[in-house]
């Protein structure tokens, strides 16, 4: 069975925003009891993280609900938080009355449209997307009775409408609706969040020129983001194969024609690795095949990923046959691949080289290296060839440095991307939350470490900073 992951995937940017202002809110607030207004985002796994961080989650959504709620609080010791899809118009007003500390962390597609029925309250508004959604929920509660709702039959010639729509609606949904209105609109803005739109041609660009047997949309069920791939597959081809999935028990749940095998480190899965020994020489760990002991297998390899990597090839083996035996000795010698963890040593000072590039590689590159290494610190040099890849997944890669003892970043080496069409990020923006610093064409200040681990990771070539390096390492022996 072949899997192709589609990309971009994850959360988009006003997620990931808004769930950094959640954490800086905290830690400012640490002795109030922050409340979160409505589900923060359509994903139980993160709603559960949030809860148990401390966070407090009032689910309802209906405007009665959450002014009765807050009057319950006491605006000393509690503060409230506005999710991404923005606010009643009563809520907000509550609470400056009642004198709360109050938060709005919303999508700034969503805080555009807000912006707007706030400011020409006397304009005509003509609104596209689900009524029942939250974002239009809160929207209308700003106007009075001078809109319309998908309601193109009352539209009047003698009158001009601003148009506002759901933010999280496809480029082609929109359009088809803007065909509707042209005679009567005063903007044609289109205020869609761009980071799902994109997510939505590309699906669609790939149902059109590959044929899928199954296809997977791993979100919730009641996320408009979700409903709108949904609605995409429908369209573009004549297949059911599809399932909308929260969960890997979901997908275990599904019949596919091809025989399927589940594997790793959970109970449940087909073949499992337990009892899993990790020291400076590798990974040894216990494999069972639906519930009975197979052996002990070892590879001269480090991290839960290439347990797993491991864990994989031998499920493969064992299903076509090959003997137990024969699969361990291979297994035990087996060198890995071109730039993944390739190991050279300069005195006392190990250089790893590593096509590390993304946050989850670069986390398992250094949790590889400290297994190897216990003794030594961890240092990360790290060349980075997108800015796109550092807009997107800028708290993950924060979070992966600090894995590190110490970090080295150059700054963003892309022959493909422009610096302005992402914000202007580099480098510099990532580094000040991390304990490092920012590596130069001056390759002595790695020297303050010699004697340690250098994890060079990039997908690009490194060769150039790392061969400087070692040049250094030797005249200093």
């Amino acid at each position: 069975m072949k899997v192709k992951l589609l990309e971009p995937y994850g959360y988009c940017f006003g997620v990931k925003n808004g769930l950094n202002q959640l954490y800086r809110i905290k830690k400012d607030y640490h002795d109030y009891k922050i409340h979160i207004l409505g589900p923060f985002v359509h994903n139980n796994f993160t709603n559960t993280s949030l809860l148990k961080d401390g966070f407090i989650i009032f689910e309802s959504t209906e405007k009665c609900d959450q002014l009765e709620y807050i009057n319950k609080l006491d605006n000393n010791k509690d503060i409230i938080i506005f999710g991404l899809h923005g606010y009643y118009k009563q809520v907000l007003d509550l609470l400056i009355a009642r004198k709360f500390i109050y938060f709005d962390i919303c999508c700034k597609f969503v805080r555009h449209n807000l912006d707007i029925v706030k400011n020409k309250n006397n304009t005509n508004y003509f609104i596209i997307g689900n009524e029942n959604h939250m974002e239009i929920k809160y929207l209308l509660s700003f106007l009075d009775n001078n809109y319309l709702v998908n309601n193109y039959e009352k539209l009047d010639k003698n009158k001009n409408y601003v148009l506002l729509n759901q933010t999280t609606m496809s480029i082609d949904t929109y359009d088809s609706c803007l065909d509707k209105l042209n005679n009567f609109i005063k903007n044609k803005e289109r205020n869609i969040c761009v980071e799902p739109a994109k997510r939505y041609e590309i699906f669609k660009e790939h149902l059109l020129n590959n044929t899928y047997d199954y296809v997977f949309l791993v979100g919730d069920k009641t996320s408009a983001n979700t409903n709108n791939l949904l609605e995409i597959y429908y369209k573009t081809t004549k297949n059911n194969n599809i399932s909308i999935v929260t969960t890997l028990n979901e997908v275990e749940k599904i019949n596919f024609n091809n025989k399927v095998i589940y594997y790793g480190f959970n109970e449940n899965n087909d073949i499992r690795a337990k009892n899993i020994i990790k020291n400076e020489k590798g990974n040894t760990f216990d494999v069972y095949k639906n519930g009975m002991y197979i052996d002990t297998f070892f590879v001269p390899l480090f991290g839960d990923h290439m347990i797993l990597n491991t864990l994989s090839a031998i499920t493969v083996c064992l299903e076509i046959g090959i003997d137990k035996n024969v699969i361990k000795n291979k297994i035990s010698c087996f060198e890995n691949a071109k730039r993944r963890f390739k190991e050279k040593k300069i005195g006392n000072t190990v250089i790893i080289d590593d096509y590390a590039h993304h946050p989850t590689e670069i986390k398992a590159t250094i949790a590889s290296a400290r297994q190897k290494y216990p003794d030594k610190k961890i240092i990360a040099v790290f060349m980075p060839n997108t800015y796109s890849r550092y807009r997107d997944y800028a708290d993950e890669f924060v979070k992966a440095f600090n894995e590190a003892d110490y970090t080295f970043l150059t700054m963003v080496n892309s022959n493909r991307e422009k610096k302005e069409d992402f914000g202007n990020i580099d480098s510099d923006d990532i580094i000040k939350y991390v304990h490092g610093s920012i590596l130069g064409d001056d390759m002595r200040s790695l020297l303050d470490y010699k004697d340690n681990v250098f994890c060079f990771m990039s997908c690009a070539s490194i060769y150039h900073i790392e061969d400087k390096f070692c040049e250094l390492l030797k005249r200093y022996l």
